[in-house]
């Protein structure tokens, strides 16, 4: 399943090989993988979770602060 929405996709469940489709929609999609979780990686390894959702918003950070220096 994935959701999308105007701003943002998130991928609940997806299989490796839709990655493609993905990846046609979203240029600058990635995906991650938590080794031995399911559909509920949030629940089930939280800690992992929690590292993966700050190492992607560092990276959004880091990207704004680039284009704010670009664009002064």
């Amino acid at each position: 399943l994935v959701q999308i929405n105007q701003n943002y996709f998130d991928v609940f469940f997806s299989r490796l090989e839709d990655f493609p489709e993905i990846h046609k929609l979203f240029p600058r999609a990635d995906i991650k993988f938590i080794p031995d979780s399911g559909h509920w990686p949030h629940a089930e390894k939280p800690k992992e979770f929690s590292q993966t959702v700050i190492d992607f918003l560092d990276e959004c950070l880091e990207d704004h602060e680039e284009q704010q220096l670009d664009d002064n």
